[in-house]
């Protein structure tokens, strides 16, 4: 009997480890489409790493157009991320960015070309780059484009922002703009406290994703993990 409750009891804490997505109107880098999950290790050399770039919780039902600038910084180790390519997630009508990435004005059209959120997520893009050794941790932020036009309105055409934070459009009606929140929480802890304080002026206060962060338990067989899990318990 003890051993069956111990067992739920562990069941119980790894469902817990899935975080639910931030909202509304927060736009965040991760691990998985489906789990607010902000950071991510590799274990061998030169290997390939998956994020998307979703916006979470929207208000409004859907997307025809979004902007943002993605960075990528280097906190310690030898190589930043290379070979870095973009997805779009495209409508109806597909999609077509403005710039090059990292920087990103992405049209899509409305109505019916318009991408809507499914459970409160809408996917607007898919990242893949290489991460040259399980040694190089790398920090991932979200900007405003620099040089954006765009001013967030309310439904009284009020200014909801300042120009150059991350935006999308209303799906139907491209005259509205919102103001969206990166996702911040998460990411930053994860960091060891020496590189917290660390003065990185292109992400700080806008870190949404770590790859390799020093917190990160790589695990190595089934029974290892059990035996830490029961650890809990004692």
């Amino acid at each position: 009997m003890r051993n069956a409750l111990v067992v739920l009891a562990a069941v119980t804490l790894l469902q817990g480890l899935a975080f639910a997505f931030p909202g509304p109107d927060s736009i965040g880098i991760y691990a998985s489409e489906t789990d607010a999950v902000t950071t991510t290790s590799t274990t061998g050399p030169f290997e390939a790493v998956t994020l998307y770039l979703l916006i979470t919780n929207p208000t409004f039902e859907g997307v025809s157009g979004w902007q943002c600038m993605i960075e990528y910084e280097l906190i310690s180790g030898t190589n930043n991320m290379t070979g870095v390519s973009w997805a779009l997630t495209a409508g109806a009508a597909g999609a077509t960015n403005v710039y090059d990435d990292p920087y990103f004005e992405v049209g899509l059209g409305a109505g019916t070309a318009a991408l809507r959120e499914v459970a409160g997520v809408v996917k607007i893009a898919t990242m893949t780059g290489y991460v040259m050794a399980p040694t190089d941790r790398i920090a991932l932020s979200i900007n405003g484009l620099p040089g954006s036009n765009s001013q967030p309105q309310d439904a009284e055409g009020n200014p909801t922002h300042n120009l150059g934070n991350p935006v999308y459009v209303h799906p139907d009606n491209p005259g509205v703009v919102q103001a969206l929140q990166p996702n911040t929480g998460g990411a930053w802890e994860s960091l060891p406290q020496a590189d917290q304080s660390q003065n990185h002026d292109t992400w700080a206060g806008n870190v949404c994703f770590i790859i390799n962060p020093d917190a990160e338990v790589i695990v190595e067989n089934e029974e290892s993990t059990w035996s830490t899990v029961k650890t809990l318990f004692r």
